[in-house]
């Protein structure tokens, strides 16, 4: 599954899950997208887009698995509004 960028790209905000259970990481910005993988808390994420309402993440994990991710569920440093709007699924 790749994203396609609808803006120019950005450098990648750095993300850690911040919930006490494992984050799921989904092949789309959407509960019922396909499971790929887990974080646990505390995991790092690197995060490289977001949906359009910035309510998802998109990005790879440190293994360099790429997904998605509820934005509320993990912690950035800096504005997650700031990165592109991806098209993901």
């Amino acid at each position: 599954m790749t994203a396609a960028a609808t803006e120019s790209p950005a450098e990648p905000l750095a993300c850690v899950v911040a919930i006490n259970r494992a984050l799921n990481l989904r092949a789309g910005p959407d509960r019922t997208a396909r499971l790929l993988g887990q974080l646990r808390p505390g995991a790092k994420f690197s995060a490289t887009g977001r949906n359009a309402g910035a309510t998802w993440l998109y990005g790879a994990t440190f293994r360099g698995d790429f997904g998605w991710v509820i934005a509320s569920a993990v912690r950035c440093d800096g504005d997650p509004g700031g990165l592109p709007v991806v098209n993901g699924s």
